[in-house]
């Protein structure tokens, strides 16, 4: 579990990510495809965070706008600015 400040905080169990825009209060959570599980993550900032796992894998969370698309793109929920 790592919180990037008083409010936003994140927790992997394999491929479940749970996370709290309200400092704990009350968290969501929701299962991602990634190709592997998660080994680690960091969240350096409430719109920048790192995934990796076995054979390589390093996914970022960035948010972008709702038409933007790329390869291997997972959906994410998005984290308030401020």
């Amino acid at each position: 579990m790592k919180f990037v400040d008083t409010q936003v905080g994140w927790s992997f169990h394999y491929s479940k990510l749970s996370f709290t825009t309200n400092g704990g209060t009350r968290w969501t959570s929701g299962t991602f495809a990634f190709p592997v599980s998660p080994r680690a993550f960091s969240l350096p900032t409430r719109t920048r965070a790192y995934v990796v796992g076995d054979h390589g894998m390093i996914y970022r969370y960035s948010v972008v706008p709702i038409e933007y698309s790329a390869r291997g793109m997972i959906d994410a929920p998005m984290m308030p600015a401020h």
